[in-house]
């Protein structure tokens, strides 16, 4: 049984990528579908690029001002006619066949609680990677896979689950980082909602500076937003979060020493200290980010060398 797909898309000033975008929700094999993009305040050139499509399945929500992207995503759903929401970001786009192969699982399991999400390519300068390298193990808790590796990403554009789930867990109005963890932490954490992964990469992720799970967030917001958010963080994970994240934006952002014994204080005592917290501390604080993407560099260009399946290495 085919039932409509609305595929959400937040954007502002970017038409190229926004059009990028659609045109690939638009080519999927999935024909019922509609794409809702909410155009995130005035921005006049990205209405006219999608209305030149001239496609009737596009709906162009047009903001007077500019709300910022979670509450830009959740009026795309709440504008939604669809059973199922697509999540799609401006500037990253999909494989023809991912609509598809997603209905079909979630349809396979029967169940509305559903959160779908697969594989994704990652993009980055001449590189191209997948993501995740290993998908979640039965039983793991979601904050230890998220945050123990950095090569364990599951990213917004990915996600397909019902609109009574995104009305129920709504995006975080206001949050300019972190959001695709709160979101995914916070709607798992409802009673039956379950994940599934299509074990294939469907998403294509551009990115165009580092990867950072932090965003645009400063080291601060950071922390008190895993501290907001302890109940959705195992011990191990909180203990990931301070090492990968915190330190690691903190010295990035320039904190001063006093700042930086504090934040790890905080790691000795707020977190369970393990052999991979404990490396990541180091990795995160020690390592600088060029020399972590100089090995992403290397090894990807080995295995493409060897023609080897390219695993992931996000440093």
């Amino acid at each position: 049984m085919h039932e409509l797909v609305s595929v959400v898309v937040p954007t502002r000033n970017r038409p190229e990528f926004v059009c990028r975008a659609v045109r690939s929700a638009l080519l999927q094999t999935y024909l019922d579908l509609e794409v809702v993009v909410v155009v995130d305040g005035p921005d006049p050139a990205t209405v006219a690029i999608l209305e030149a499509l001239q496609d009737p399945r596009i709906r162009i929500v047009a903001l007077p001002e500019n709300v910022g992207g979670c509450e830009a995503r959740n009026i795309g759903v709440r504008n939604a006619r669809g059973h199922w929401i697509a999540l799609l970001d401006d500037d990253d786009e999909w494989e023809p066949t991912k609509t598809e192969k997603q209905i079909a699982l979630a349809q396979a399991e029967k169940d509305d609680r559903l959160v779908v999400t697969s594989r994704i390519k990652v993009r980055f300068n001449n590189l191209e990677y997948v993501l995740p390298a290993s998908l979640p193990h039965r039983g793991e808790p979601i904050s230890e896979y998220l945050l123990g590796r950095p090569s364990n990403v599951l990213a917004t554009s990915a996600y397909l689950c019902t609109k009574q789930l995104l009305l129920k867990v709504s995006w975080k109005r206001g949050l300019s980082g972190l959001q695709d963890y709160d979101w995914i932490l916070r709607a798992l954490a409802e009673k039956g909602v379950r994940l599934k992964v299509v074990n294939e990469p469907l998403t294509i992720i551009w990115k165009h500076k580092s990867l950072c799970v932090s965003g645009s967030l400063d080291w601060k917001a950071t922390l008190e937003w895993g501290r907001a958010n302890r109940a959705l963080l195992s011990s191990k994970a909180y203990s990931y979060f301070l090492a990968r994240v915190c330190m690691n934006r903190a010295i990035q952002q320039g904190a001063g020493l006093a700042d930086l014994w504090k934040l790890f204080g905080e790691f000795l005592r707020a977190s369970r200290l393990t052999w991979r917290s404990a490396m990541l501390l180091v990795g995160y604080s020690v390592v600088p980010f060029r020399f972590r993407r100089l090995i992403l560099y290397s090894v990807s260009k080995m295995l493409k060398f060897f023609r080897i399946y390219r695993p992931a290495f996000p440093f």
